[in-house]
């Protein structure tokens, strides 16, 4: 079966084991004096090896029974990652400030690799690599900024797009207000709105996703954020597909504000 079909996204289980000590022995009759004298030990005589707990498949190592086997740990496993983040699709983020870093950069980062901040040029490291991750960019016009910032893309002279690729904090935050508005609305922003630009932009998401997924290391999930703002209410989820494929193009807003839709959409 697949392990991302089964991943369970939030695992919090708490095992304890309690190692119980056994009678004494009881006492054994005294030697002779020429037998008490016990056979000295060889000086390199290896220290004990801790116990292996047995599975149906064979032993396997202390703490972890089944993961050398491949059978269920019975004492459960937990696993860390990230069910929230945005990257330059997220059509916020890059007015924010993010225009080059990557979904490969944000499975990357929590693989553990170094990763350089476009913002500052910093170069990043997780200490700690993560198990899984799921990058919900916003469904709404996702990867649209491919279009945004190619130069021969027939969007480069709207305004909305002059503003957002400059530095100008005023401008960015008008940007920023009118694509709000949209949501908040539940219209499209027509100069976006082109299936030809953003169904392959989806599709490259895609292919990015499952290319970073390594089984039994590193699960990552088809995801994103359905961004619904009903009279500026914050109605935001997080959708996570259950397969490699998910949908054609992920369900937005403008498809409709309501929570309860997300149920007839499948995923």
């Amino acid at each position: 079966m697949s392990i991302r079909k089964h991943f369970a996204l939030l695992l919090l289980t708490l095992a304890t084991a309690c190692q119980g000590g056994g009678d004494k022995a009881k006492d054994a009759p005294i030697p002779d004096a020429a037998d008490a004298a016990p056979a000295p030990a060889p000086a390199d005589t290896p220290p004990s090896q801790p116990k292996v707990a047995d599975t149906p498949s064979g032993p396997s190592p202390v703490g972890e029974p089944g993961r050398a086997s491949d059978a269920p740990n019975p004492l459960k496993n937990v696993y860390f990652g990230e069910q929230h983040l945005h990257t330059n699709a997220s059509v916020d983020a890059f007015i924010m400030g993010n225009r080059k870093n990557t979904i490969e950069d944000a499975f990357n980062y929590n693989k553990g690799k170094p990763v350089k901040k476009w913002l500052t040029g910093e170069t990043l490291q997780r200490r700690t690599p993560y198990d899984w991750t799921a990058v919900t960019d916003h469904s709404e016009y996702m990867s649209i900024m491919d279009a945004v910032s190619d130069p021969k893309s027939s969007l480069q002279n709207a305004p909305i797009v002059v503003a957002m690729k400059t530095n100008d904090p005023d401008k960015m935050d008008m940007a920023f207000k009118t694509l709000a508005q949209a949501f908040i609305g539940g219209v499209q922003y027509e100069p976006f709105n082109d299936m030809k630009i953003l169904k392959p932009a989806w599709e490259r998401h895609k292919d990015a996703i499952n290319e970073a997924y390594e089984p039994g290391k590193f699960t990552t999930l088809i995801a994103y954020e359905w961004t619904s703002m009903p009279g500026g209410e914050n109605l935001h989820r997080n959708v996570f597909c259950r397969d490699d494929e998910g949908p054609d193009y992920p369900f937005t807003s403008m498809d409709s504000n309501r929570p309860e839709d997300l149920d007839r959409k499948p995923a």
